[in-house]
């Protein structure tokens, strides 16, 4: 892990939903459902944050992205369906 240089600039992300074994595995859904990501999001300051959930197939090399909205304090979800 590399140090923190800047900590006025660093967005955290933590306690991301789902994981599978804090991440190690890929978490697996059906097709056709929505997949719903959450996670804590916050930095140092009064900026503003917005946050967007990026995604791809495994074996795809572009990212798709779709915007997350803010649930309270510091946690913020997104969802995408799963259409193959």
């Amino acid at each position: 892990m590399r140090p923190i240089t800047d900590p006025k600039r660093t967005v955290v992300i933590e306690n991301v939903a789902p994981a599978v074994d804090g991440g190690r595995y890929p978490v697996k859904r059906e097709v056709g459902t929505v997949f719903e990501v959450s996670a804590d999001i916050f930095k140092e300051g009064h900026d503003v944050v917005v946050a967007f959930l990026k995604y791809r197939r495994a074996g795809d090399d572009a990212w798709r992205e779709t915007p997350m909205s803010h649930v309270d304090n510091d946690r913020w979800a997104g969802s995408f369906a799963l259409r193959r």
